[in-house]
């Protein structure tokens, strides 16, 4: 069995029994019937795909949200306070501390969580200060304008 179509063929068996077969040609329909049951119903709507355009990067369409920001946030706090835990379970011996006319003893591990609490409450005062500056300056500058108008 032979056809003429002046494509090349494929064969599917050998010998006496061999059938050739033209080659699939792609007339442009995105649905067959296999994948749309309904006869002639075509793609849904909104559903078209480009097949030249490359699938997006994994993870590209992800947009971060405060939940989620939320949730790494209190797990990287979580890792931290264990380890400030075990750092403070280990370190347990009893120093003597002077400090402003007071003298007391603690733990090594506590003394040094205290000393941690007091330069961050230091940072947040200095950056608190710093923030609250650059707000006066902004707010002062924007209103600038309007004061150079109605003079």
């Amino acid at each position: 069995m032979s056809l003429s179509t002046g494509q090349p063929t494929t064969k599917l068996k050998s010998g006496a029994d061999a059938v050739s077969v033209p080659p699939v040609v792609d007339v442009g329909c995105e649905e067959t019937a296999m994948n749309n049951p309904v006869a002639g119903a075509g793609p849904e709507p909104g559903n078209e795909q480009n097949e030249d355009a490359a699938p997006p990067p994994r993870g590209s369409n992800l947009v971060p949200t405060r939940a989620g920001m939320a949730w790494t946030a209190v797990a990287v706090g979580a890792i931290i306070v264990v380890g400030m835990l075990i750092f403070i379970l280990q370190n347990t011996e009893e120093i003597d501390i002077a400090f402003l006319g007071w003298n007391f003893t603690l733990p090594l591990g506590v003394a040094l969580l205290f000393a941690a609490i007091g330069g961050l409450l230091v940072m947040a005062f200095i950056g608190g200060a710093r923030i609250w500056q650059l707000r006066n300056a902004y707010k002062s500058a924007s209103a600038e304008p309007s004061r150079r108008d109605s003079t």
